[in-house]
């Protein structure tokens, strides 16, 4: 709900989730990867709870766009970084 509010209401270009809800990919529980193949305009997702190293995976939305999900592992060891690109449409 609130993706769509910020992408249609507010025009928002880029949508990132801050999530806490872990990443097993495996797993059918809610997590980063389910987020993201069920959702709509989510760009980013950054995650935590399950302390994994994740560095810019790619996972496919409902419209078939690629979500990018990354998580710096746990304890503040490791500090990520994303450089996202964007261009003006025409």
């Amino acid at each position: 709900k609130m993706a769509a509010f910020l992408k249609k209401e507010k025009k928002c270009n880029l949508i990132i989730c801050l999530s806490h809800l872990g990443s097993n990919k495996k797993s059918e529980d809610i997590n980063d990867f389910v987020i993201a193949q069920k959702s709509r305009n989510i760009d980013v997702i950054i995650g935590g709870h399950s302390h994994s190293m994740i560095e810019g995976e790619r996972e496919l939305n409902l419209d078939g766009k690629e979500v990018l999900i990354s998580q710096m592992a746990k304890s503040g060891l490791y500090l990520g970084r994303i450089d996202l690109e964007m261009t003006k449409k025409k």
